[in-house]
């Protein structure tokens, strides 16, 4: 109940082509800038380690993307965001680099999140389940926080502001997942989500 889209038949799908025509854009790269919610998980995954909470990460990536035309941007708000409704947002100021910068734009809230499998050539998250699922499609991510993958080593964690700045500069330059770290990313959301449930002596609870 807490994600609108869960079950919703009125939702549609959408091509990349359809998109690119659709927001008048050019055909450069597409990177889909995730947003959390800004109570959740702060600090599930132990300390972070570039911004102190996913406000002031929101925050630092929504004043540096302006900066970077080389790819078209899409921002995507969490799916719970609207049930948790936090007093301090980002609405304004979205709505502001959207109304100014013709390569930034909200993904729109009747299409099916799963269009974004189709669309997106990066995926950007602070910690979120994106940073690993996406790579599991042949999709590139950055993440820059702790996360339940991070220690994994299969997509390398963004360890400084510095580095984060640089990476999104050349975004558009991102080399390609190799096959190994695509079938890492698989066995791994696999073992998570379906090996880890099952009744094991050998697995601690």
């Amino acid at each position: 109940a807490r994600i609108k889209e869960f079950g919703n038949p009125k939702l549609k799908e959408i091509s990349k082509n359809t998109l690119i025509d659709k927001f008048k854009w050019s055909k450069k790269k597409i990177v889909v800038f995730f947003l959390n919610h800004y109570i959740d998980r702060n600090f599930h995954n132990g300390p972070r380690v570039n911004f102190q909470d996913n406000y002031t990460w929101t925050d630092y990536i929504l004043k540096l993307i302006p900066k970077i035309n080389n790819v078209n941007w899409i921002i995507k708000p969490h799916p719970t965001e609207f049930f948790y409704n936090s007093k301090k947002n980002h609405k304004k100021i979205i709505k502001n680099l959207v109304t100014k910068h013709k390569n930034i734009k909200l993904f729109p809230n009747y299409l099916k999140s799963s269009s974004l499998l189709k669309i997106a050539d990066v995926a950007l998250t602070s910690h979120g389940t994106a940073g690993i699922e996406y790579p599991a499609f042949k999709i590139n991510s950055i993440f820059v926080d702790n996360s339940s993958y991070s220690n994994l080593n299969i997509i390398k964690m963004t360890r400084s502001k510095k580095e984060i700045v640089k990476k999104l500069m050349n975004i558009n330059k991102m080399k390609k997942l190799t096959s190994k770290q695509v079938n890492k990313c698989r066995a791994f959301l696999v073992i998570q989500k379906e090996l880890i449930n099952s009744k094991c002596s050998l697995i601690p609870n």
